[in-house]
């Protein structure tokens, strides 16, 4: 745990199909036992790949089908379509052939997939979707209130420029739920602020790689000087970083909204904590990885005849500077007492903090490797 891993966790997230360890359920939603020793049958269907978001997603998801309480009891398999919304529908499709029990789906779009979700939830398949809702009202969903988030964002950011000045806008990937509501959250309070400029407005696509492109496209035409502050869906660390490749100095980085990457909440620690610690003014909001794993334990609640609500808010975990408390392990229980960024040699800096849910049990090695603690 004292080396770095997320190359391993990378190599991870990339195969498209993993068998772990799941039995069935009647139709019209009465949970069936699993017999002679059979397991659930569970389906992650994945469609966004490639950022550290998606991965520790995937991995937490993994990790909790492995603990004591799930491990013989679940069989999991899990699918990758891209940015392919018929292939997503197509994948579902054969997952309802092959005798699902439960679906957990990262959806491409939230109204592309409503015949296929359909399709399953009347075979009494429990279809759980991750980082919003979708429109077929027979799936479970849970997910961060992204419009609060976006308006949470923005509010911090316009108090710190004094309600006044030149932003910048890195947003997500478009036609996703989670992206337009972000934005619709940032715009609500852009409203109040007329004297806020927003002078570009770029698609970061939820990738470092990509903030960092379409950043030096507007700063092709415009300089560091010129902007009095960045928000951003995701690579906060990233455009804080090119600051400092451009030779500002870091008591002038810009300030910045964004996501919860490890090293932007190093950047926020006071000078001198660890290698790369400015005391950046930031504010990181979080969406949860841990997402995956809760929604293997509300299916399993499902499946053994729990009450479930349709609809979960998965509660974002805010930190601001002055407010950062680094974990030396990152075992669950130091991120049980508060600690809510990683030492600087456990992750890269683009690894997300937002981990920790008290009734999941899982740390660090869960978003890394797919392992309980």
């Amino acid at each position: 745990m004292r080396t770095k891993l997320g190359v391993l966790a990378m190599v991870f997230v990339m195969l498209s199909s993993l068998t772990f360890a799941a039995g069935g359920k009647e139709a019209g939603g009465k949970a069936a036992q699993p017999e002679g020793g059979k397991k659930y049958k569970f389906y992650f269907s994945l469609s966004v790949i490639g950022n550290e978001w998606m991965t520790s997603c995937q991995n937490m998801l993994v990790a909790m089908t492995k603990k004591p309480e799930y491990r013989d009891k679940i069989d999991l398999k899990i699918q990758v379509s891209g940015d392919n919304a018929q292939k997503q529908i197509q994948q579902i499709e054969a997952m309802v052939k092959a005798g699902a029990n439960a679906i957990i789906i990262y959806p491409i779009s939230p109204t592309a997939l409503d015949q296929a979700i359909k399709a399953a939830t009347d075979k009494g398949i429990v279809v759980y979707c991750l980082d919003g809702k979708v429109e077929e009202p027979s799936a479970h969903s849970m997910g961060t209130d992204a419009i609060k988030m976006g308006e949470t964002r923005m509010e911090w950011l316009a108090k710190e420029i004094k309600y006044k000045g030149n932003i910048v806008r890195v947003t997500g990937i478009p036609g996703t739920l989670f992206n337009t509501e972000v934005e619709q959250g940032i715009d609500n309070v852009l409203k109040k602020y007329p004297n806020i400029k927003v002078i570009a407005s770029v698609n970061g696509e939820w990738s470092q790689t990509a903030a960092r492109a379409r950043m030096t496209e507007v700063l092709a035409t415009h300089s560091w000087d010129d902007i009095d502050g960045i928000i951003t869906q995701y690579g906060g660390y990233t455009l804080a970083l090119m600051q400092i490749e451009a030779g500002r100095s870091p008591e002038k980085l810009l300030p910045i909204a964004g996501e919860a990457e490890n090293g932007q909440r190093i950047m926020m620690l006071p000078p001198g904590t660890v290698d790369g610690a400015y005391g950046m003014r930031s504010i990181s909001i979080g969406t949860a990885p841990y997402q995956g794993a809760l929604a293997v334990k509300l299916c399993m609640d499902i499946l053994d005849g729990k009450t479930v609500p349709q609809h979960t808010i998965v509660q974002s975990e805010t930190a601001v500077t002055g407010k950062v408390k680094m974990a030396k392990d990152g075992s669950f229980e130091e991120l049980k007492n508060g600690a809510n960024v990683f030492s600087p040699t456990l992750v890269s800096p683009t690894w997300n903090t937002d981990i920790y849910l008290d009734e999941l049990g899982l740390g660090l090695n869960a978003s890394l490797l797919g392992e309980p603690d």
